[in-house]
């Protein structure tokens, strides 16, 4: 025979109000969405450099001018390199509270508005992410490095960093390196459906070729939060990137200019080194949404 047992009525009691502050709670975080939790809640400004180009094409001089500005400008700064940018990485982006985030990373577009996405640095295997796969939150894509050469005389005028200066010199040329791993892309599909939090009015500036040829992706971002989004409208060479990148961040932070006009005062007065690049510097902002 089985004993009966008899619960205790404080028990109830004390089960109710657990219960009663759980659902609460949900209902909080559901109709509160700008109070998603954040990585840091001290007060102070904070921002991100994340180099994706990292291990295959490294610049520290970026890395420490682009802090130099930042910290200048009072945001504490953070860095995250290729093996940290990760598909989670960007799911969970939002969330860390950054309010100026910069990219240095490849893009891509297959010239249709739905497809302009950003590479991660995690090398793609078919049995992960499977769901975001399935959905077209994220895709496979291998990035192509075109070096441009002069074929009368077999060499390539490339950018160099000498002495904390960009240099120009003439190399032995390589027509098309294609690399032979492919990489996760994170698309607006995932920006839209699988980011956790909303971005605390950030500016982004997207450093890699064709981030900007379509607005899809800018779109997604600014409705998860971004104030205004940076990036180029065609290929552009990993040097001239930096190069432009770092002029903006200077009139944007160092001479306290709106993003709107540090980008078309760079664009104006920049000479390009290299003719066969003429991607031009976009942005999109609340405004245009």
């Amino acid at each position: 025979m089985k004993a009966k047992t008899f619960a205790n009525p404080k028990s109830f009691v004390f089960v109710s109000i657990v219960a009663a502050a759980f659902i609460a709670s949900i209902f909080f975080i559901q109709n509160n969405p700008e109070n998603e939790i954040s990585v840091y809640d001290d007060g102070i400004p904070r921002a991100v450099i994340i180099d994706q180009l990292y291990d295959e094409i490294p610049n520290p001089y970026f890395h420490q001018k682009a802090t130099e500005y930042l910290e200048g400008a009072g945001y504490q700064v953070d860095i995250f390199t290729t093996e940290n940018v990760t598909v989670d990485f960007y799911k969970n982006l939002p969330s860390m509270n950054y309010k100026f985030i910069v990219v240095r990373t490849h893009g891509a577009s297959t010239h249709s508005s739905d497809s302009v996405t950003l590479f991660t640095g995690e090398r793609y295997q078919e049995d992960k992410y499977i769901s975001e796969q399935l959905f077209g939150s994220v895709k496979r894509g291998a990035p192509l490095q075109v070096t441009m050469y002069n074929a009368s005389v077999g060499t390539v005028n490339a950018w160099i960093v000498v002495n904390e200066t960009y240099k120009e010199m003439s190399i032995p040329f390589n027509q098309e390196i294609q690399t032979t791993d492919d990489y996760f892309l994170v698309t607006p599909k995932l920006v839209d459906e699988m980011m956790v939090g909303k971005f605390p009015d950030s500016i982004m500036l997207l450093g890699g070729c064709n981030t900007m040829e379509y607005p899809s992706l800018a779109k997604s971002l600014i409705k998860r939060g971004a104030s205004t989004v940076v990036g180029w409208d065609n290929t552009v060479g990993d040097m001239e990137n930096d190069i432009i990148l770092l002029q903006v961040l200077e009139e944007t932070l160092v001479n306290n200019r709106e993003i709107k006009n540090a980008v078309d005062l760079v664009m104006e007065s920049y000479d390009w080194g290299n003719p066969h690049y003429d991607a031009k510097l976009k942005y999109y902002s609340k405004g245009n949404v």
